[in-house]
């Protein structure tokens, strides 16, 4: 049925929803994890001048460390239920669905497994959802836990 899922993680409680989900999936039809986290880049348009340089250097740092301590958790937990895993950090200058489409394309991952709030109406507006975005342009199939 899948070979290779690709999960995506913020490290937040609902997104480990999805991590274990996701595990428990791959280990029941034997395939394989991806994991994946996504963290927004700033850019030398996002600085003003250079003394804000620092501000760059500390966000780059401070993701780097977050996305290593995350992946590490989501590997623990694969491993912990005897499933194969690879991690990926990703950077992206974009919306964090294009990462995890481009991800998952190049990584040929044959299921995209997310977390979604649900929130709807002006809340949706308000803080969009990554979730809605990949189910309407992802050509893989993608299961959403909530």
């Amino acid at each position: 049925m899948y070979n290779r899922i690709l999960i995506a993680t913020d490290g937040s409680k609902l997104a480990e929803k999805a991590v274990d989900h996701g595990s428990r999936l791959a280990k029941s039809v034997g395939a394989t994890i991806l994991f994946v986290t996504v963290i927004q880049l700033m850019s030398d348009l996002d600085l003003k001048n250079s003394t804000e340089r620092e501000v760059f250097d500390i966000h780059d740092k401070s993701s780097s460390s977050s996305s290593k301590k995350i992946l590490a958790d989501a590997e623990k937990h694969a491993a912990s239920i005897g499933v194969n895993c690879e991690i990926k950090h990703v950077g992206s200058e974009y919306k964090p669905y294009k990462a995890i489409l481009k991800a998952a394309k190049s990584e040929g991952c044959d299921l995209i497994v997310i977390a979604s709030r649900g929130h709807r109406g002006v809340k949706k507006m308000l803080l969009g959802s990554q979730a809605q975005e990949l189910i309407s342009l992802s050509r893989i199939p993608v299961l959403v836990v909530r």
